[in-house]
């Protein structure tokens, strides 16, 4: 659950669009969570629950039932349109919904919004609107950092933190590692690749550490967290990466498919859980 946040002055739509262009300039599509809240905050107004899920290619869940997968495009400098960008229908998972929002020149729109109807018209934002939507949203403010070497400073800082926090506060070595560019993880996981480096050989690193914790950050922002006990590796299938030559012979896994107690939506479920999940008994 994410915790609440003290209410804030909404953005003005001209500081929305900066930072949405400033993010656009180094690929950080925080965006994207900007549009999932938006989409939220409309089916909440309409009465519908909404929990945020963040694993499994789940972004949302609506009435306990649906499952939403919320895409955001910015097209800040186009006029609104009755089009949205294509998606393959190859990505597409069964039993999904896919709402895109677009962020045009003068309005937000969203179309295909879950739980309307499959022929319901587009739901019109104006920049106004979608800014006091995303003021009370009850999550984190985003970072401000835009620039790529303050990106990487932020995630690098993080992941040093929890390395930290693991060993203070549980007294377990940790290997951590982290990803930082979430399309191009998005495109590795749509292919059963995950980060290599999530694989730790128990057999030679068991003297070493305990744990192993992978980080996906959404520019200088954390996001998803997957993580397991060294002890527990041989319940996750790993398989050779499955693209380009693999001489090493080095092992990966398939994001889309990993055993749900694997994941956590944030850090903060992670500091929360990890031990209930995993070794309460210990």
């Amino acid at each position: 659950m994410t915790a609440a946040r003290k209410a804030a002055a909404p953005p003005t739509p001209v500081e929305l669009k900066v930072r949405m262009r400033n993010q656009r300039e180094v690929r950080n599509t925080g965006y994207g969570s900007d549009g999932e809240w938006i989409v939220a905050e409309c089916l909440r107004e309409r009465g519908h629950a909404v929990e945020f899920v963040h694993a499994g290619g789940i972004d949302l869940s609506v009435d306990g039932l649906l499952s939403v997968d919320v895409k955001a495009h910015l097209a800040l400098d186009k006029k609104a349109t009755s089009r949205f960008p294509a998606m393959s229908a190859t990505i597409k998972k069964p039993g999904v919904l896919y709402p895109h929002v677009v962020f045009f020149a003068e309005c937000v729109r969203i179309f295909d919004c879950p739980a309307l109807g499959e022929k319901a018209p587009p739901i019109d934002l104006t920049w106004e609107n979608a800014c006091a939507l995303l003021a009370r949203a009850p999550r984190k403010t985003r970072s401000p950092v835009a620039d790529p070497q303050g990106v990487r400073a932020a995630q690098l800082a993080a992941r040093d933190e929890l390395h930290a926090w693991i060993e203070t506060q549980w007294g377990l070595a940790a290997h951590v590692v982290y990803r930082g560019n979430p399309v191009a993880q998005g495109s590795m996981s749509r292919r059963a690749w995950g980060p290599e480096s999530f694989y730790q050989n128990p057999t030679k690193v068991a003297a070493k550490i305990d744990l192993v914790v992978l980080v996906y950050f959404d520019g200088a922002e954390s996001r998803t967290v997957l993580a397991y006990p060294l002890s527990r590796s041989g319940e996750i299938q790993w398989g050779k990466k499955p693209v380009g030559s693999n001489p090493t012979g080095r092992k990966t896994f398939n994001p889309e498919a990993i055993d749900p107690k694997f994941v956590f939506g944030s850090v903060e479920q992670f500091r929360r859980e990890f031990l209930r999940r995993f070794l309460s008994a210990r």
